[in-house]
């Protein structure tokens, strides 16, 4: 019997570890809210424009990226080598227009763009690649293979290291943890043991070099393979999940993070929920993390 091919990421891991509910309703069955929170759509474009930039400033473009596709789509594609800043918030605004941001926050976001390129002006990294996607096995039994998936930011070097990278956008200074699936993901993905998080804050009161930092983590190999068994055991959970299983929910977890986006569902009775699901809430596209690995390997 061939073994069932089950592909995860980090965002998949934090969730079935919070809560399976939580889980199926978002991964499995493609549960959103009708309105995307501000704070993931500022980032989403933050993001948008940190790719085009670095692409344009190292030479980097990838025309058939999803990003560079839909500019050249809307007839904004660049004919000749542009100016980077300039191009990437042209660029922004666009992508603005298919998010749900008023134009305070998008001026917002195009000001802190502005003021993070001009802090690092010279920047001692090279950058190696951007939206780099891959896949590698995380765990296989006589069941199942476990693909883990990851998309990274940026790739860089400096000196000896090359590590891989993740933007980060924040109104609130927080300390950032090591103990992250996502960044220890990274590390053993790509066989560093280096993981650079790179902080962009959006707080209005502090100083430049306060908003803009750059986290340097640091993983030994026995902390990676810590993670990866780890890992492995919450795969197999999911895959539970996935195979119609009973998914529990966590009540422990209802309150974290501001509040789980499903609270007003699970509050009501079993029998009541589908009515508010279908009022409150829509169903998008499907989860699939190996969705930007097939897209890059079809170019």
């Amino acid at each position: 019997m061939s073994k069932k091919i089950v592909t995860l990421d980090s965002q998949v891991l934090n969730m079935i570890q919070l809560c399976e509910r939580k889980t199926k309703y978002t991964f499995i069955d493609g549960i959103q809210p009708n309105i995307k929170a501000e704070a993931l759509e500022k980032g989403d474009l933050m993001h948008k424009m940190l790719e085009i930039y670095e692409g344009l400033r190292c030479n980097l473009v990838d025309p058939n990226s999803p990003t560079w596709a839909q500019l050249r789509d809307a007839s904004i594609y660049p004919e000749s080598q542009p100016e980077a800043k300039n191009f990437t918030i042209d660029a922004g605004r666009f992508f603005a227009t298919k998010m749900d941001l008023g134009p305070d926050e998008v001026n917002e976001v195009i000001f802190q763009f502005e003021e993070y390129v001009d802090f690092y002006k010279e920047d001692p990294w090279e950058t190696l690649a951007l939206e780099s996607v891959g896949s590698k096995i995380l765990y296989e039994n006589e069941n199942y293979q476990f693909v883990y998936t990851f998309k990274i930011d940026r790739l860089a070097k400096r000196d000896q290291i090359i590590a891989p990278w993740d933007y980060k956008t924040s109104k609130k200074r927080a300390e950032t943890s090591s103990l992250s699936n996502q960044f220890i993901g990274y590390a053993w993905a790509t066989d560093s043991h280096y993981v650079i998080v790179d902080k962009i804050g959006f707080q209005k009161t502090l100083k430049r070099e306060e908003r803009f930092q750059r986290i340097f983590l640091s993983y030994d190999s026995e902390r990676i393979q810590e993670w990866l068994v780890n890992a492995s055991y919450w795969a197999l959970i999911y895959a539970q999940v996935l195979e119609g299983g009973p998914n529990v929910m966590n009540w422990t977890s209802c309150d974290k993070y501001g509040g789980c986006i499903f609270k007003p569902v699970c509050e009501r009775a079993p029998s009541a929920r589908d009515w508010i699901i279908e009022r409150d809430y829509r169903v998008g596209e499907k989860w699939d993390p190996a969705r930007d690995l097939e897209a890059k390997l079809n170019d």
